[in-house]
């Protein structure tokens, strides 16, 4: 049984002059012999997809020619982790529920993991030429890899576990000789038979996962001490606002000795995001477990968290859950 489609391209919503066809164009960039070739055209946008589905992965390489900008909305079919590579181009990645942020910029020759949760994203590509490259691996391999192989991962790897609402990712890491070696040979890899083709293409998919780790690994050396004081912070801004308190981000940089400027770019650098969304998201997450676990109302909760107005405790949990506190436990959240 191969692994779902990991995602939609929901083009013709946006730009119904699009002409599919199932085949590649002659002047396509590089030509995969075991993949299912997708080309949508008009007179301005060339995109071609080529993908291919195993039973343990799913990779797809995205060639986009462009007049104009693009606005695409991309729906993740269910939660998973992706290993991303922009080879040219730029791609700006604009997650629901990354409240103040702006986009995530991947540019060219840039690679990143990326958690994403089932629900739909945007994506905005700029005029010009773009070529991308994604693979999927199938949890389960994660899930046995990750205690002994993928330490670095864990993170993102219990994200998928939990299949949690929150997209996050890692930060950015250059692309470099061993990835494009193994991205040749995955691609060049001839057409074989169903269960070669598997095998074919699971060594450069497995060595581009060893490969992505010893980076992130050779990255981290240097700040490890950053990291275990960032997760220091993180879990007395948890211990705070379990006890209804409401972190404030100069307290929590006098208690740790730091500037708030200091502070907020090593949350960053670990995280990409900011220390202030990480606040917002936590208390969210509390609010749900007092309503839904503890028989809270989204008032008490509200109280209970320091929001002085219930109504905008409300507003940002439904911009993040896409359900209002009062739904909670009706149903489960819409991820």
């Amino acid at each position: 049984m191969c692994m779902k489609h990991p995602i939609l391209l929901n083009l013709k919503k946006r730009y119904p002059s699009l002409e599919k066809r199932e085949r590649a164009p002659a002047n396509s960039m590089y030509h995969i012999s075991f993949a299912k070739k997708t080309w949508w055209k008009n007179d301005d946008i060339s995109i071609i997809q080529q993908d291919y589905d195993a039973k343990d992965a799913y990779l797809s390489l995205i060639e986009i020619n462009t007049k104009i900008p693009l606005q695409l909305t991309i729906s993740c079919i269910q939660a998973d982790l992706y290993w991303f590579y922009q080879l040219s181009g730029t791609t700006q990645f604009f997650i629901p529920d990354n409240i103040k942020a702006g986009p995530f910029s991947v540019n060219s020759q840039e690679y990143t993991l990326m958690y994403a949760s089932q629900r739909n994203y945007e994506v905005h590509i700029d005029t010009g030429s773009h070529l991308l490259f994604f693979f999927v691996v199938k949890a389960d391999w994660l899930f046995r890899k990750a205690e002994e192989d993928l330490i670095h991962f864990e993170y993102l790897i219990e994200k998928l576990r939990q299949r949690t609402i929150a997209c996050v990712n890692t930060r950015k890491l250059a692309i470099h000789h061993r990835i494009h070696k193994e991205f040749l040979q995955l691609i060049k890899t001839r057409l074989l038979g169903a269960l070669e083709m598997d095998v074919a293409i699971y060594g450069p998919i497995s060595r581009l996962v060893s490969i992505s780790h010893q980076d992130w690994s050779n990255k981290n050396l240097k700040k490890q001490d950053s990291l275990a004081l960032i997760q220091s912070v993180r879990g007395f801004i948890k211990a705070q606002i379990k006890r209804g308190e409401l972190p404030a981000l100069s307290k929590i940089a006098t208690t740790f000795k730091l500037s708030h400027q200091h502070l907020a770019r090593i949350h960053k650098d670990h995280y990409t995001y900011t220390l202030q969304r990480f606040i917002i998201v936590t208390r969210l997450e509390e609010g749900w477990y007092l309503i839904k676990e503890k028989g809270y109302t989204p008032t008490e909760a509200a109280n209970q968290l320091g929001y002085s107005n219930p109504s905008s405790f409300s507003a940002q949990f439904k911009q993040y859950y896409n359900i209002s506190p009062r739904e909670v436990n009706r149903q489960e959240p819409d991820i």
